[in-house]
């Protein structure tokens, strides 16, 4: 035990020069590092393990890297003469070459003599626990060995973990953790553990759906004493508003849902049919202008400048939205002047009439509905506690706020920046809540992943990570993990003909992974990401394949070990075997979205990524993302690079693929099927356009109307085709264009999309 009286795990060799010292079973996370390896010391230590030897010998000591080989270090080993002192220097260096820095402190510790043999005084350490020898104490722990399941052992806490569980903090508080490291363990416990405090009601809140129910289960399995669980409420964020909505406008209890109960349509739906004016609504024609310059860039402006109201919207609230012409919009690079904004505000103004207008709203507008009432809002909860904070807005976290009481323990925020897959505005300064450094906290260590798994996620998003990214919040910063101390299979990029037999063949191998994994006594839970695709597009496309997909109410611990999902609605899960499919160039990352604003989409495979125990499989077809092929560039060691043909049969039954939007829609009036029919309109609002100028744009809204008056003023045509024609055939027409470069342009933009 340590000098605190802690259980430490003491890896040794022997005095023979070719032992090494036993790193199997228990020990410390892995911290991979490039350099000299006395550098992992400090000074004092180094001239403590070195005192004495040659100073020859000491220099041949300091030239040892992390990738010199295990007979460098035995030799020089061999050169110290005191025997104790040969076999400390040999057990930290090799410790510190294999990554594992907590076996060499630890070592280091006992050379000093500041280690002695645990006794009945020892309490529970990094590595170990205390058993209770009671009997029947005792009886219960070998019961919970034999039978715990996927959510007890998600729920078994490390003493880290145990620490932050019981901790007591003056107000609000902060928990930065890395993928897999137990936050989510600690948010269920550190619950059950205020509501046994205090006796009052506690508040569980994140934004994702299916990850609220999974902590909702988790809660049932930990807590067992009904009087406690009926204390503690666990809730999507979107729900809770949706119940304050219902208590303060009982008149509106149809409006509030993400699907309107008139048609049964998506919000996804919606947005679509209200941006690009369909159903005779001309409310979104006022960004017309945004939507051209967009495009003149080659952004998608559709996908923009939605995510530009959730910016708005979760910044400043509706009654001071004249603000947002003159902040400065973190996060966003492309730059928009000041009459584009005010073009945005009108929009969103029509938006959030167009929700009114058909019973439904997303997660923005509830928010956005409820601040309506935000002095109605009483402390209704002893405390609360948000997983997953990094992805609240700023308004957001200003209505939780203001339902926790301003006492001890009231608020605990908990996040990775590194899986920030959100645009929205945070600052929890200007939400109300102050978290000064002594009451926030860290998690480095992953428990979730092997070793091999996390090394290429955090390569591939460390390779690929930039200015922007690191700079996009304030209060959430990107931590370097410390590696679990299990293996697994190195992750592997596997290559398919087509999209389509990716998702078979991945299909494929997954269902033999959960076979095999029965066949050994155990079981195998498997999940199929899917690479841009939304959310809704996969449900749609796992409902016609008969895939459960993660979404509300879903029971991972269920019989069901398949699953498909999006990148995002993969967040707070675990699976021993993870596919992400369609991780390819032109998908991941988005071409059509700013360069420097591609850092959601690194981070949404990044979550994903982690959601692997043992083995990752990144599959594409064509050419692999760059991400990928970034992070080979500077580690080739941490994936495998293969074809599905290695893994799977060529004839595994096809599945498909996802139907995008367009052709899921239940109704799109207006709305023509090939380019060369369209009007000018209906064509700027297709992905057909993307590199428009933003001069041709002009001359298609007032030329291709859809009504046919070539020699009207001004002449107009009815199609894209039509123009086309006429400007091919007649010179004048090519004048009515203006400059030639405008009509070159649509001569060359017709020989693209083979419009003839």
């Amino acid at each position: 035990m340590d000098e605190d009286g802690r259980f430490v795990v003491l890896h040794t060799s022997s005095a023979d020069p070719e032992s090494a010292p036993r790193l199997e079973g228990l020990g410390g996370g892995r911290d991979w590092f490039e350099g000299p390896l006395h550098r992992q010391l400090e000074e004092a230590d180094i001239d403590a393990l070195l005192d004495g030897v040659p100073r020859s010998v000491c220099r041949r000591i300091e030239a040892l890297e992390s990738t010199s080989e295990e007979s460098e270090i035995r030799q020089l080993a061999a050169c110290i003469d005191n025997a104790r002192q040969k076999t400390a220097v040999r057990d930290i260096l090799m410790q510190f070459r294999s990554g594992d820095r907590e076996a060499a402190l630890v070592r280091l510790a006992e050379y000093k003599g500041r280690l002695e043999l645990a006794d009945g005084t020892a309490q529970n350490g990094a590595e170990l626990r205390v058993v209770p020898v009671d009997p029947e104490e005792g009886e219960k722990f070998k019961h919970f060995i034999r039978t715990a399941d996927y959510a007890d052992w998600m729920l078994f806490p490390h003493p880290d973990q145990e620490a932050l569980v019981d901790a007591e903090f003056r107000g609000a508080a902060k928990l930065l953790g890395v993928s897999g490291s137990g936050k989510t363990c600690v948010v269920v416990r550190r619950a059950v553990a205020l509501a046994e405090r205090y006796g009052s009601e506690v508040l569980v809140l994140t934004l994702n759906r299916p990850l609220a129910s999974l902590i909702e289960n988790l809660v049932d399995n930990c807590c067992h004493a009904k009087p406690i669980r009926d204390l503690i409420t666990v809730r999507p964020f979107f729900v809770l508003c949706q119940e304050y909505l219902r208590e303060f406008e009982p008149q509106n209890t149809k409006l509030y849902d993400d699907r309107t109960w008139k048609t049964e349509e998506h919000i996804d739906e919606i947005w679509r049919e209200y941006y690009r004016c369909e159903t005779n609504n001309r409310d979104a024609a006022c960004m017309q202008q945004v939507n051209d310059a967009l495009l003149a860039q080659r952004i998608d402006a559709e996908r923009y400048v939605r995510e530009e109201f959730d910016w708005i919207r979760s910044a400043v609230p509706p009654g001071d939205r004249e603000q947002y012409l003159g902040m400065e919009r973190k996060g966003r690079s492309y730059p928009l002047v000041q009459d584009q904004r005010e073009a945005l505000l009108t929009g969103l103004a029509g938006w959030e009439e167009k929700l009114r207008e058909v019973g439904v709203t997303d997660h923005l507008g509830i928010a956005t509905a409820l601040r309506r009432h935000q002095d109605r809002l009483r402390p209704r909860y002893r405390a609360i506690l948000i997983d997953e904070c990094q992805d609240f807005g700023t308004i957001e976290v200003e209505l939780i706020s203001r339902l926790a009481e301003d006492r001890p323990d009231s608020l605990f925020l908990c996040g990775d920046a590194a899986q920030h897959a959100s645009w929205k505005h945070q600052s929890l300064r200007q939400a109300g809540v102050s978290v000064p450094g002594a009451r926030s906290r860290r998690l480095a260590q992953n428990y979730r992943n092997s070793r091999d798994v996390l090394a290429a996620a955090h390569l591939l998003l460390e390779e690929n990570m930039t200015d922007e990214m690191l700079d996009r919040q304030d209060d959430f910063e990107i931590l370097d993990p410390r590696f679990a101390n299990f293996g697994g299979q190195v992750p592997v990029v596997l290559e398919a003909d087509s999209l389509e037999r990716e998702i078979a063949q991945a299909v494929e191998f997954a269902r033999s992974e959960i076979r095999s994994g029965e066949a050994e006594g155990g079981r195998v839970k498997a999940c199929a990401a899917f690479c841009g695709y939304s959310a809704y597009e996969v449900g749609k496309f796992a409902k016609s394949s008969s895939v459960p997909v993660l979404e509300e109410g879903l029971d991972t611990a269920g019989e069901e070990s398949l699953f498909f999902s999006g990148l995002e609605q993969t967040k707070g899960f675990e699976f021993q075997t993870m596919v992400i499919v369609n991780v390819r160039n032109g998908v991941m990352p988005n071409p059509a979205m700013p360069p420097r604003e591609r850092c959601r989409d690194l981070c949404r495979l990044y979550v994903a990524m982690t959601r692997a125990t043992l083995q990752l499989v990144l599959s594409y077809s064509e050419e692999p993302s760059p991400y990928i092929v970034q992070a080979i560039a500077k580690d080739p060691r941490r994936f495998l690079r293969d074809s599905w043909s290695s893994y799977a049969s060529a004839a595994a039954p096809s599945f498909g693929v996802p139907q995008r939007l367009e052709i899921l829609r239940t109704r799109g009036q207006g709305v023509s099927d090939g380019v060369g029919h369209m009007t000018g309109e209906e064509f700027l609002y297709s992905g057909s356009a993307l590199g428009v100028s933003r001069d041709l744009a002009a001359k298609l809204r007032l030329h291709v109307t859809g009504r046919e008056d070539r020699w009207g003023t001004p002449r107009t045509w009815s199609t894209l085709f039509r123009l086309a024609e006429d400007a091919r055939t007649f010179r004048d027409v090519r004048r009515t264009l203006g400059p030639k470069a405008v009509s070159n342009e649509l001569e060359q933009l017709m020989i693209r999309l083979s419009v003839s």
